[in-house]
């Protein structure tokens, strides 16, 4: 996806590909940046979770949140719903 909206290159994507390397993003005034990967599936989603706890306690509230998961879809509704707060 990142690939076709041109945010990376081809290179990027063949290297993230074989790293097998797993993206924090977020939307800031219409511009995709990237707040942090790892090389795991479980690092990321932490680091998400703690996140959104942080924000939700500070009472900034979110404009919009969403999770994309591509790979398992009852996995990624899972943990959609851990995000709910």
């Amino acid at each position: 996806m990142l690939i076709k909206g041109r945010r990376i290159n081809h290179l990027q994507d063949k290297i993230t590909s074989a790293l097998r390397l797993f993206f924090i993003i977020y939307l800031n005034e219409g511009k995709i940046n990237l707040y942090k990967f790892g090389r795991t599936r479980n690092g990321p989603k932490e680091e998400l979770i703690k996140i959104v706890q942080e924000i939700g306690a500070n009472k900034c509230g979110f404009e919009r949140l969403d999770t994309v998961y591509s790979a398992n879809e009852e996995e990624g509704e899972e943990f959609r719903n851990t995000l709910r707060i």
